[in-house]
């Protein structure tokens, strides 16, 4: 299917029909597994082809005596037991959607190959069959708490996919993941609590599993126990959730070709990062890179949607703009070089000494409630489901609070801890840390 699907795009290229054409299959072995308490209720097992084929279409048109070249594109979904009509059918119709849209012109990367970087995993089903009960344990080996595994949904996948474009690309690469739903619950002060949460791993990690377990049912025993938040005045804060990975997004996005491009972002190669915002000295300045190859990430990818074979590469030295995260388009149209663009990246950790800082008061916001960011704005912060206060040497849960800071206003006030841990994405600092924070919740009567 893969080949037909190639030879027809060939053709409506030939025939003047289209000018570029990329194709994505992945070829997906998956098994599903739902667990009541520490009962199997569900086992299933199922392959699935699927193939994308994304056409574009050029169009010239003269305007005060110069030529306006333009590109539209449109993607058209193949199914395996498609005929070979019904794939003629189906670029022609992508074609004649893609002649509608007139988009800036760019060209497809010239870089056909195999990518430098060998791509290896093991197969998630074959790994979980042989750690079956270990994985079992891992999920429903009784802690002794308060909080219990209410359920868990398991989903092992070995994806296959494969990519080929009109300017020469033919590379494939597995992206497996080892994926699971577990609802945690335990009965509350006032009403029962329930934790529901969805964990990506790149394959059956045991340990890893069991430390995301633990960490659940921790969480949802210190919900039950938790008082509602009082406002308050100059605190500390450390956040330490997956939310710290959402905050260095607002990196990521900010120093995107894209976001330069669209007028997001003022960022430049050359220039402090956020030169163009009022604010302090920045204590922690940060160093990002772009990490295709991010090993124990299960989306980690050789090569980029246009077909860019991907390196990594630094966007930020100490606080210094070294790159934008660019792309075949907007790389093109701000007259950069194109090294492609992926999800996953490191940061180096900062300058804080953890240890210490959790020695002190302070309030370690666990889980956001829904964390909120805004990398145009640099604002930051949202309600907290669960944070533990630290006050005078005496420990505390609390839930129902909520902060707001501004990155750039508050950049004298906001480090980054020595140590760095995985993260689904990147590695990143294990915390982020800020001075002089209010809280918001319930006033004292």
């Amino acid at each position: 299917m893969f080949e037909k699907i190639i030879q027809e795009a060939d053709r409506a290229l030939a025939l003047g029909k289209i000018q570029d054409w990329v194709l994505k299959s992945e070829v997906t072995d998956s098994q599903e597994l739902f667990f009541v308490k520490d009962r199997l209720d569900m086992n299933r097992r199922a392959d699935t082809k699927e193939y994308a084929l994304t056409v574009y279409v050029d169009h010239e048109e003269e305007k005060e005596g110069m030529v306006d070249k333009t590109r539209g594109s449109s993607t058209a979904q193949f199914g395996p037991d498609d005929s070979d009509e019904e794939i003629v059918e189906k670029i022609a119709r992508a074609g004649e959607e893609a002649s509608y849209i007139n988009n800036p012109w760019f060209p497809l990367p010239d870089n056909g190959g195999e990518p430098g970087h060998d791509m290896v995993q093991a197969s998630t089903i074959h790994e979980f069959s042989h750690k079956h009960e270990e994985v079992f344990q891992a999920f429903f080996a009784d802690r002794g708490g308060l909080a219990k595994v209410n359920s868990a949904e398991i989903f092992c996948q070995d994806v296959q996919v494969r990519l080929a474009s009109s300017q020469g690309l033919r590379t494939s690469y597995p992206a497996n993941l080892f994926q699971f739903e577990l609802v945690t619950d335990a009965e509350g002060k006032n009403d029962p609590v329930e934790v529901f949460r969805i964990y990506t791993l790149s394959g059956p990690d045991v340990d890893k599993i069991r430390e995301v377990v633990d960490a659940q049912l921790e969480e949802t025993q210190a919900r039950a126990q938790a008082d509602q938040a009082q406002a308050m005045e100059d605190v500390t804060v450390a956040i330490t959730g997956d939310e710290v990975e959402d905050f260095f997004k607002m990196y990521t996005s900010r120093l995107s070709a894209m976001s330069v491009y669209n007028g997001l972002s003022k960022e430049e190669p050359g220039l402090a990062f956020a030169h163009d915002q009022e604010g302090p000295e920045v204590k922690d300045p940060v160093s990002l890179r772009l990490n295709p190859f991010l090993a124990h990430s299960p989306y980690a990818v050789p090569v980029d949607s246009y077909g860019t074979l991907l390196a990594p590469y630094p966007l930020l030295d100490k606080g210094q703009v070294m790159n934008l995260a660019s792309s075949a388009p907007h790389s093109y149209y701000l007259g950069m070089e194109n090294k492609g663009k992926c999800s996953t990246f490191e940061v180096d950790g900062g300058s804080a000494d953890l240890d210490k800082a959790m020695k002190e008061d302070h309030l370690e916001i666990i889980k956001f409630s829904s964390f909120d960011f805004s990398p145009l704005t640099g604002n930051f912060g949202g309600e907290f489901r669960l944070a533990k206060l630290v006050k005078e040497g005496k420990e505390s849960y609390i839930s129902g609070g909520s902060i707001s800071v501004n990155l750039f206003k508050s950049a004298d006030k906001i480090s980054y801890s020595k140590e760095t841990i995985q993260r689904p994405r990147s590695i990143t600092p294990k915390a982020i840390l800020i001075q002089g924070v209010q809280l918001a919740g319930e006033e004292e009567e």
